[in-house]
Formats: C-alpha cells, sequence, structure tokens
C-alpha cells in the first residue's frame, strides 16, 4: 500500500475520489483497492487464525475498535477513508467466520445460509430504525409547528 501511495504521490494526482475521472488517475486508485483488499483479507485471516487466541470474535471486536478510534476530528478524511477502507475487509472476514464456523473452533456455527441470513438483517433492522427515528422526528417538527400555528 505504502507503494502504490508513494507512486500516486511521485505522478502529481490527488488522493481525492473526486479527482479520479482519467484512467491516469484510476489506475492508482484501482491498484490500491486490489492489494487493500488482499491486505485486508490477509489481516481477517491472521486475526482469527494465527493471533495467539484472539479468534473471530476477539479479531472482529479488534478491528471494530480500531475503526471506532479513527473517528477523531484531526483524522484526515483521505487518510480515514483508506484507513477504514483497508480495516473493513478483515472485519468482513472475522465477523463471517465468527457466524459461520463451527462452535469448536469458536464460531456460532449458523453456517452459509444463516451468516448471510444474519448479515443481511443487519443493515434492514438498521435502514428500518432509520425510518422510524426519521417519522418520529417528522411527527414531532409537524406537531411543534401545529403548536406555533
Amino acid at each position: 500500500m505504502i507503494a502504490i501511495f508513494a507512486i500516486w504521490k511521485f505522478t502529481g494526482l490527488t488522493f481525492s475520489i473526486r479527482d479520479i475521472v482519467t484512467f491516469r488517475a484510476e489506475a492508482p486508485f484501482r491498484s490500491a483497492i486490489l492489494v487493500s483488499n488482499a491486505l485486508g483479507a490477509f489481516m481477517g485471516d491472521f486475526l482469527s487464525d494465527s493471533s495467539g487466541g484472539l479468534g473471530y470474535a476477539g479479531g472482529a471486536l479488534l478491528v471494530t475498535g480500531l475503526l471506532a478510534r479513527m473517528w477523531v476530528p484531526v483524522v484526515p478524511d483521505v487518510l480515514l477513508f483508506w484507513v477504514a477502507f483497508v480495516l473493513t475487509r478483515p472485519l468482513g472476514a472475522t465477523v463471517g467466520d465468527f457466524l459461520a464456523e463451527p462452535a469448536a473452533k469458536g464460531g456460532l456455527d449458523l453456517g452459509a445460509a444463516g451468516s448471510s441470513v444474519a448479515l443481511l438483517a443487519l443493515p434492514v433492522g438498521l435502514v428500518g430504525y432509520a425510518q422510524v427515528r426519521e417519522r418520529r422526528g417528522a411527527v414531532r417538527c409537524n406537531e411543534v409547528l401545529a403548536e406555533n400555528s
């Protein structure tokens, strides 16, 4: 990743995603995506299998903690994007393994289908929750407007 970013910087292009409109700009961006996917997958496997006892759940919690730590105001947006981009890969790998692997290996033994349902339930549930909050906010806003009329 460091070599790709060095080459990217050497070309004079910015790291801003909005500036990726030509092949010259897209080449380092796509290279960074490919390498970060591999790096993230390797990191997820290492955390789950070779980290000395973290296991699937521990690896997922560690990566979640690292991601949460990144959301501080002093971190530049571009750095935040790329760190989060890399860290979401091992998070997906460790959470997926935690859900699918047998209990004897430290997982929940949901299998592929059960893990897929569990992973689908999370965004569906979050979108539903956001919709409920938005509607409640709109109702409160209408009530306040009616009171002030």
